[in-house]
């Protein structure tokens, strides 16, 4: 009986033995395999997720150095600059405007380094920051100037280092001067692209995503790396990944280092011809496949010591193969936790991508339909002698010129908007004069297709409402260009104009084709075209995410009423406001201001709000002495100042070519105009910003709203003080 019980307990033992090999084997092999699998699904995944951070870093520096070329080329094509280079000898060089408008590009990007014009034989003409020692030198050993003479078009160089000091390497940015009406050359228009601006973009993509991303140039020279200020032109050419994209090649791949393995994508930038290299660290992405394998390794041992324990300890095998297959299960739960958090890193990827693509996208958007008008006009100027029509239509594409002049300069605010530093003066503002100079804008858009707009703005628009002009004409132009790009041929815009509680609401009614209410949900999101690209209507998307973001800065709300097959109804609503001539009249419990006498004075008041213009109008008025002169904008105020001395300026910041401080700033610096008393009238009422423009010369700092002895006083300090000594 005991031998029995001894074959049975053997029996036993070598089942339980030979069921728990069978079990450690079985197990040996699932362990091998689930790790096996996953780690190449996480390195297949992590290889998918290094590509597309690649594609979308690349995108993302080619819209910004094509952006950059494009503001270069539309600089190179402006009358005002061709005329001022002439022949490009230096005997037909207008300097002080080629000066003035090398200022006026270089300021339109923080990070353009300089800004140089050179003749048609690489000869530099101009240059600022001035650098006097290389004017006049010869640069047509440069990447820039052979690329652009090569393709007659424009050219974005190689890293090169800069005969001008504080910036040792830099990117140029070139574009073709042609004479007036002809393909030939007499000149090139640079910028020069400080490096810093990619170096930041790397070093943030690498810190919150933790792929090190590297660029090169055409020739294979860093451009920019993580943690790296380059400082030299090191040449990458041998690495075979780089060597690959130069050549037109997309690779990805896993790469051996003396710092370990790194799962690596390296893609072509077209057409710049650079590349750009996003590495990870393969340790990283298999971190969590290496614990599991540790974890199964344990398993096993446990396993080991229960199969030696025998048959006794059967049962407590059991329990802790039961909790070895817990353990293994929180593995798998954990690595497919681990799954979910590399695609919530790769949606932030994508997250920020599409943040930089709206930045780098929105002058493209805002600046199609100005653009159009100058295009449309532009036609009717063939001709020799111009009527009466003519010289109307020539109105319009100086308007229209001058509000792409405003977007250009401005090309960074859909940044500030996120950032919360959009600039913006709340005040009065006529409605119907904006409604009717944003009709005028799209009109020709609109005709080319038969569309039918209102005349001018209907009569329920004769009103004020608390907004900041510029935005506002910006607001209605981008709705307008909707309406008619988004309408029927042959169609019809209308525009209505009502107030209720406070708020004035403007709406635009087309008779397109409507939008559905699911997709009026996702209508005012970023890129966001509801399958318009699949059409030939062209666009970014981004239109209606700007008009959006611009409303809620000046403390409005925008709608959209709509029926497919019917039209849409695009609104917005401001608050409402009342003419300032108006307050004045009614001001309550002020004293009579009294009318003064004196010796004739003349006051030049530079603004572009006709509102404010009556209301100093009207209260000048009071003093029968002071002549008052008018500008609509910053440059046609330094041209009244300088031909024609006032004994006064008073200067509005917000205008819409050039802002009121760079007028300050040329007034100061030309002898003729030196003396003369400046009063700044703006609604930004901050003590930095007051204090400032005081140190830049200004003779005094009034708020809007104007209380209005004060301004009186001002003026007559100001006007009284001046003699026009200094005045040659």
């Amino acid at each position: 009986m005991g031998h029995r019980r001894a074959r049975s307990g053997s029996h036993l033992i070598a089942t339980t033995a030979f069921v728990a090999v069978i079990a450690l084997a079985a197990l040996a092999v699932l362990a091998y395999s689930a790790v096996t699998v996953s780690s190449n699904a996480v390195q297949g995944e992590a290889k998918r997720e290094v590509a597309a951070s690649a594609q979308a870093s690349a995108v993302a520096v080619n819209d910004e150095l094509g952006g950059l070329s494009e503001l270069v080329q539309s600089y190179a094509r402006r009358p005002q600059l061709v005329a001022e280079v002439g022949d490009g000898r230096s005997g037909s060089i207008a300097r002080a405007g080629l000066h003035a408008d090398l200022d006026e590009l270089r300021r339109t990007r923080s990070n353009i380094a300089l800004a140089f014009v050179s003749n048609d034989a690489g000869v530099l003409l101009d240059i600022l920051p001035e650098t006097p020692s290389i004017l006049g030198k010869d640069f047509s050993y440069r990447d820039w100037y052979r690329g652009v003479t090569a393709t007659n078009a424009p050219y974005v160089s190689s890293v090169y280092r800069t005969a001008a000091t504080g910036h040792p390497l830099v990117v140029a940015a070139a574009a073709p001067i042609f004479a007036p009406g002809t393909s030939s050359r007499v000149g090139i228009l640079v910028v020069a692209y400080r490096l810093d601006t990619l170096q930041d973009y790397v070093d943030h993509f690498s810190g919150a995503q933790g792929v090190s991303i590297t660029v090169t140039d055409q020739t294979g020279v860093e451009v920019a790396t993580p943690g790296s200020s380059v400082r030299t032109t090191s040449s990458l050419r041998r690495d075979p990944q780089i060597a690959a994209a130069l050549r037109g090649r997309s690779v990805v791949s896993v790469r051996h280092a003396s710092t370990g393995a790194t799962i690596a994508a390296s893609v072509p930038i077209h057409p710049l011809g650079w590349t750009l290299l996003a590495e990870v660290p393969r340790r990283s992405v298999l971190g969590r496949v290496n614990g599991l394998r540790k974890t199964v390794t344990l398993v096993a041992i446990l396993l080991a010591l229960i199969v030696g324990a025998g048959v006794l300890l059967m049962l407590r095998a059991v329990r802790r193969q039961a909790r070895a297959d817990r353990e293994l299960r929180e593995s798998r739960d954990e690595l497919r936790a681990g799954e979910e958090r590399l695609a919530l890193a790769r949606d932030a990827a994508e997250h920020a991508n599409q943040a930089k693509s709206e930045f780098l996208s929105r002058m493209s958007h805002e600046l199609r339909t100005p653009l159009n008008a100058i295009l449309g006009f532009s036609q009717l100027l063939e001709h020799d002698a111009l009527d009466d029509d003519q010289r109307e239509s020539v109105a319009l594409i100086r308007r229209a010129g001058r509000h792409l002049l405003e977007l250009i300069n401005e090309v960074l605010d859909i940044s500030r908007i996120e950032a919360g530093r959009l600039s913006v003066s709340i005040e009065p503002v006529n409605l119907a004069d904006v409604v009717t100079e944003a009709i005028e804008l799209v009109r020709p858009i609109a005709a080319d297709r038969g569309i039918e707009v209102p005349a001018r703005a209907p009569e329920g628009c004769d009103r004020f409402v608390r907004a900041d002009r510029h935005r506002l004409r910006q607001i209605l132009v981008n709705l307008l260009a909707n309406a008619v790009k988004y309408n029927r041929d042959h169609g019809r815009v209308d525009i209505g104009c009502e107030e209720a509680d406070g708020r004035v609401r403007v709406s635009i009614t087309d008779t397109g084709g409507g939008i559905s209410a699911e997709n009026q949900t996702r209508l005012f999101r970023p890129f966001e075209r509801l399958g318009a690209d699949e059409t030939d209507i062209e666009g970014t998307g981004l239109g209606l995410a700007v008009t959006s973001r611009l409303i809620d800065a000046l403390g409005g709300t925008i709608g959209v009423d709509s029926e497919v097959g019917t039209g849409s109804t695009f609104w917005i609503e401001l608050p409402n406001d009342e003419a300032p001539i108006a307050a004045l009249n009614r001001e309550p419990g002020r004293a009579e201001i009294p009318i003064t006498d004196g010796a004739a004075r003349t006051v030049l008041y530079v603004e572009d709000n006709p509102a404010n213009i009556m209301l100093v109008r009207r209260l000048l008025d009071r003093r029968p002495h002071i002549t008052l002169r008018t500008a609509k904008l910053g440059a046609e105020g330094i041209a009244a100042a300088t031909d024609s001395p006032p004994d006064l300026v008073l200067l509005d910041l917000n205008l819409p070519d050039l802002s009121g401080e760079l007028v300050l700033q040329r007034l100061r610096a030309d002898p003729r105009t030196r003396a003369i008393p400046v009063i700044v009238v703006s609604a930004d009422a901050t003590p930095t910003q007051i204090e400032r423009l005081r140190a830049l010369g200004a003779a005094d700092y009034v708020t809007k709203p104007f209380d209005i002895g004060a301004l009186l006083a001002a003026i007559d300090r100001a006007a009284s003080t001046y003699d026009g000594a200094l005045v040659p």
